[in-house]
């Protein structure tokens, strides 16, 4: 137990020798010897620093703190030059307060007393919740969001998690997890505290009395899933329970499935929520979403969202891109040229001549980004703006193989443009918590060695300094198809390998968040 090991003897007494003086004999005259100068340690973990003890640098825990039972506290590497973009008059604050959090993650047990896992069990246990509540606050939630004005992983959650078991014991669950990641002696933690949100979760699902908070836990205990598949076990739990929802508005209409959310702004953020995640995974998985349709936007006025800032109108074209079919798209033409002044010039073959595909094409490119004043929320959105027409030439692709070489060009174009956005963006900024999915996406459509490079190490600082297991997962998926490229690999149709073929052939369910 480390608040243990602080206080054991061997921490309260320095290494030199104690004479002890006997009372029964004459004192002795002692020779004082002079001691040795020794260089001031430097390196080594901050306990064994704190502790003025020479540490054998063993990582991750080096042998006192093993042999002592305290946390192994580690400094953060730190940058080569100062981040003008923190330095500047944009969002020098934001910036800074999710600095302060990635480093609070490490150094967290050491400003808080850590209760070992033997404290934290069983969950009732009331001092090992407000330290995990408490991590969860400073740390996870900020690791999460990518606005602190809109941080609704604070502004919705906590305060559900004053009324609700299920949301608390979620909230306890996820953040045990993240811990863990860091800790593995947090695995029987974070496993106690998920068997408590499920079962409290069970039993307020048969009434589904408060459907908001049954949703909220579900959600949470979906990001504490990963990486496991079990995260859309999750998802799919919440389409559920979203469809099954029914209310009454103050006027007296009967509302049901996602009207029911949209009454109030906790209701519209978990929709968006799961929007978020059912899209994202919709693209990992090459299927359509679980539900379909912009139904998170609202019917006017500006939405600033934790986690793709002011990109949700692009969330929302994202998941038309999901919903093109080629069958679907063949049939929708006669319609839709019916309706539209605009026909395709004769001329134009392939995918040109597909307004499903134009339409869509033309919308994500001329997109303009909400008016704010936080630049690295547009930097963010136009990585996402980016991404989705990535994906969009994805689908043209595998619609229209005949085009595959003028399609790859246009891809190669916006893959280049958006490293370069995603370069721009400050390491430990708040933008980092959405730089998953489209690092993810101009990864898999390049093979260019600075770009590879970019990304990899993108992706290397983001596992580094947030500690979500998926995206270590993300990384690993990369690897091999880039490996599998490399090699000139084919997938079992004859074509370029693709990520999906991975993912389909190791049977994972891939969480971009």
């Amino acid at each position: 137990m480390a608040a243990a090991a602080m206080n054991s003897p061997a921490t309260q007494f320095s290494d030199t020798t104690i004479a002890v003086e006997s009372d029964s004999k004459p004192k002795a005259k002692t020779q004082t010897k002079k001691r040795t100068g020794t260089t001031r340690l430097r390196t080594g973990c901050l306990t064994c620093r704190k502790r003025r003890k020479k540490c054998d640098e063993v990582y991750p825990i080096c042998g006192h703190c093993t042999r002592l039972n305290l946390v192994c506290g580690r400094e953060e590497p730190r940058a080569l030059s100062p981040d003008p973009f923190i330095q500047g008059n944009n969002g020098g604050d934001v910036n800074a307060q999710v600095e302060k959090a990635v480093l609070q993650r490490r150094r967290f047990s050491i400003l808080i007393p850590n209760p070992s896992p033997a404290t934290i069990l069983p969950p009732a246990h009331e001092r090992s919740q407000r330290y995990l509540l408490k991590y969860y606050a400073q740390v996870l939630s900020m690791l999460c969001s990518t606005s602190v004005e809109s941080n609704s992983f604070i502004n919705v959650f906590m305060p559900m998690a004053m009324d609700s078991q299920p949301v608390l014991n979620s909230l306890l669950a996820w953040t045990a997890g993240h811990i863990k990641f860091f800790d593995e002696s947090y695995s029987p933690v974070a496993s106690e505290y998920r068997s408590a949100a499920l079962v409290s979760l069970a039993s307020a699902l048969p009434s589904n009395a408060n459907p908001d908070t049954t949703l909220a836990a579900c959600l949470v205990l979906c990001a504490a899933a990963s990486p496991t598949n079990h995260w859309y076990d999750h998802l799919q739990g919440a389409k559920s329970i979203i469809e099954s929802a029914s209310t009454t508005s103050p006027t007296g209409n009967l509302l049901t499935g996602t009207e029911c959310f949209m009454q109030t702004p906790d209701g519209q953020w978990l929709l968006r929520h799961f929007a978020y995640h059912d899209v994202l995974g919709a693209v990992a998985m090459g299927t359509k979403p679980l539900i379909a349709g912009p139904y998170w936007l609202p019917r006017g006025g500006f939405i600033l969202d934790a986690y793709v800032g002011v990109a949700s109108e692009i969330l929302a074209m994202i998941s038309e891109i999901c919903c093109l079919t080629y069958e679907n798209t063949a049939s929708q033409v006669a319609l839709e040229w019916d309706s539209q002044d605009w026909m395709p010039e004769p001329s134009l073959e392939g995918f040109q001549s597909w307004y499903p595909l134009l339409d869509l094409e033309s919308r994500i490119t001329h997109w303009e980004c909400p008016t704010t004043s936080q630049e690295y929320l547009v930097e963010l959105a136009e990585s996402y703006r980016l991404a989705a027409l990535i994906c969009l030439y994805r689908k043209a692709r595998d619609f229209f193989p005949t085009d595959t070489p003028h399609i790859n060009l246009r891809i190669s174009q916006h893959v280049a443009e958006l490293v370069r956005i995603l370069e721009s963006i400050p390491y430990q900024s708040m933008a980092e918590g959405g730089l998953l999915f489209p690092l993810f996406i101009a990864g898999g459509e390049t093979m260019d060695d600075v770009s590879i490079s970019i990304i990899r190490t993108r992706l290397q600082g983001l596992l580094a300094h947030r500690g979500f297991a998926h995206t270590g997962l993300s990384t690993e998926i990369l690897e091999e198809l880039w490996r599998l490229k490399k090699r000139d690999v084919k997938s079992p149709e004859g074509r370029n390998v693709d990520w999906l073929d991975i993912l389909k052939r190791r049977g994972i369910k891939l969480m971009l968040f």
